[in-house]
C-alpha cells in the first residue's frame, strides 16, 4: 500500500476513519457484550484460594494487574458463571462517573 492510499479518508458519524475501515457497532462485533457482577458479602466472601474475581482495580489501560486479586468460592463462582471471562475476552473498565465534560 502506497503514502497515497494510507492517507486517504472518509468521513463518518464519529469523524475521519481510513478507507479501507468499516465503521461496525459493537454489537456486530461481539459474540457478548454484558456487564460484571459483585459478589454480596464483599469482602467477607474473599478467601485464599479458590476462583479468581477479577475487580475494575485489576483491569488498567492495555495491561492486568494481578495486585489486589481476590478470589472466591466455587459454589459462588458457579452463581456467577455467566460472567466468566475466556481467552481472548476484552475487558472494558467503566467505572464511576460517566458524565462527558
Amino acid at each position: 500500500m502506497d503514502f497515497e492510499q494510507k492517507s486517504q479518508f472518509k468521513e463518518t458519524e464519529i469523524g475521519n476513519l481510513p478507507n479501507d475501515w468499516n465503521l461496525i457497532t459493537l454489537k456486530e462485533a461481539c459474540s457478548k457484550i454484558g456487564s460484571g457482577i459483585t459478589p454480596r458479602g464483599g469482602a467477607n466472601v474473599y478467601i485464599s484460594d479458590g476462583t479468581a474475581l477479577i475487580r475494575s482495580q485489576n483491569v488498567l489501560n492495555n495491561s492486568f494487574s494481578f495486585d489486589g486479586l481476590v478470589y472466591v468460592k466455587e459454589d459462588m463462582a458457579k452463581e456467577m458463571e455467566n460472567v466468566t471471562v475466556e481467552k481472548r475476552d476484552v475487558l472494558l473498565n467503566i467505572t464511576g462517573d460517566s458524565r462527558i465534560v
